[in-house]
């Protein structure tokens, strides 16, 4: 089986829905090295979501 790592941010830091739960094996505390922010879907990956670098955002 591929392993995957999911970067949460916001609410899928504590509700990160039932199908990604059923598969956590492991969490790993971090913080980004630079303040990041939710910035729009991208089409040419399926309609995942994009950060971006934001002064303002979060860590």
């Amino acid at each position: 089986m591929d392993t995957i790592g999911i970067l949460a941010y916001g609410s899928l830091i504590e509700d990160p829905g039932q199908m990604i739960s059923d598969l956590i094996i492991k969490k790993i505390s971090t913080v980004t090295p630079f303040p990041v922010e939710y910035a729009r879907i991208s089409s040419p990956r399926d309609g995942a979501p994009t950060l971006i670098p934001f002064e303002a955002g979060n860590l």
